[in-house]
Parts: structure tokens; sequence; C-alpha cells
């Protein structure tokens, strides 16, 4: 079971790596957040940006997915691990790509009702706002983000991650009775 002391371990697994490496990451990420304010028109790309650095670990949580996102989190979970909590309504064709993905990196879960929308990336770059992981919702001048990158104040965003992580369904564990719905 995953909980407050596995995200503290989690955070310790970062702190190994070289300091000029880390040093160099964190400046990276530390762009990110700084564009993503800025540029609401990449943050599809800049998100793309943060995965392409992250080195050890990934956790995502939306509502709402779309399959383009699903096919570029399944390709980066070659390199590193990638833990994603959705919600129980979406398109049919994320289910589809979700029932035909095998990359054992790559983890999903499955939330009755979920409303948290964060990303974080090697418990260091911290996305949250209004905003789903769509294109569209990305894309939106309305969907307003706050980002953070800083090892200790990520700790208690991983912690409520892990909770709604612990309280969720694999996804290929969904009941047939209770499955996950598609969206019209």
């Amino acid at each position: 079971m995953i909980n407050a002391s596995t995200a503290a371990a989690w955070h310790q697994i970062c702190l190994p790596e070289s300091d000029k490496r880390f040093i160099r990451r964190k400046s990276h990420f530390e762009e990110i957040a700084n564009a993503f304010s800025r540029y609401p028109e990449r943050r599809q790309t800049l998100i793309y940006e943060a995965l392409s650095h992250s080195r050890h670990s990934i956790y995502l949580s939306t509502p709402y997915v779309s399959a383009d996102i699903i096919a570029v989190l399944d390709y980066v979970a070659v390199k590193t691990p990638v833990r994603l909590v959705i919600g129980d309504i979406q398109p049919e064709e994320v289910w589809k790509l979700l029932r035909s993905r095998t990359r054992p990196g790559f983890e999903v879960r499955v939330a009755l009702h979920l409303h948290l929308k964060l990303s974080i990336f090697d418990s260091l770059f911290l996305i949250s706002g209004s905003g789903n992981l769509t294109a569209m919702s990305l894309e939106r001048q309305t969907e307003q983000f706050s980002t953070l990158v800083d090892e200790d104040e990520t700790q208690q965003h991983l912690e409520h991650f892990f909770d709604v992580w612990n309280d969720s369904i694999d996804v290929n564990n969904l009941p047939a009775s209770t499955g996950a719905r598609a969206s019209a």
C-alpha cells in the first residue's frame, strides 16, 4: 500500500543524482514553469517537455484525459515510471487505448467522481489547476494553472496524490457492472 512514508521515500530517490545534473534539471523545470503561465497556447508542448526531463517519477491526476496524452505517457513510461489517476467517464477511444497498452512502467487507476488535477514530475515540479489533460483544456485561456518547482513544497501534493491513488481502482480490475463509462 502506498502511503505518506512511501511518498517520502520517492522524494529521497531523487536525491542521489549528481548536484550538477539535478541543478540543470531543476533549471529546465523552472523555465517550463515560467513559460506555462505566460504562453497558454504552448501548455501541451510544455507538459511534453516536462515529461522528457523527468527521470524518476511522473504522477498525474485528471478527471478527463485525451488519447494523445495517454499515448505519450505510454511512450514516456519506457524510461520513467508513470502513475495516472483518471475519472470514470472517458471517451471510448481512451478506454480502447488503455485496454491495448501493455507497458509495465505505466500504471493507470480510475477514481469515481475524481476532481483532483495535478501533475508531479520527479517529486520536484508541480502543475495544478482547473484544466484537464486534454488539448482543448490545456489551450483554453480561461483555465487557470499554478506551477511550483520545489521538492519540499510538492511533498504534501504527493501525499494527496497517493491518498487518491490508494482509493482508486486499477484500470485492469474494473468490475463490469461498475466499469468505466464512455462519454458521448
